[in-house]
């Protein structure tokens, strides 16, 4: 996988296979992928207004 800093956010990528052999089931991809989200999610940004214009 790979990060990235575009703008104000940030970009997490990861490709650790596919479906064929159910990669997304294994522990260490589960782990690597709970790793990146939450290294991506905002930190002391704006609230989050939904439904609102």
């Amino acid at each position: 996988g790979c990060c990235f800093f575009r703008g104000k956010g940030k970009i997490f990528y990861f490709r650790p296979g596919h479906e064929t052999h159910p990669i997304y089931y294994q522990a260490e991809v589960q782990q690597v992928i709970a790793n990146g989200v939450r290294w991506a999610a905002p930190v002391n940004g704006p609230a989050y207004l939904y439904g609102t214009e």
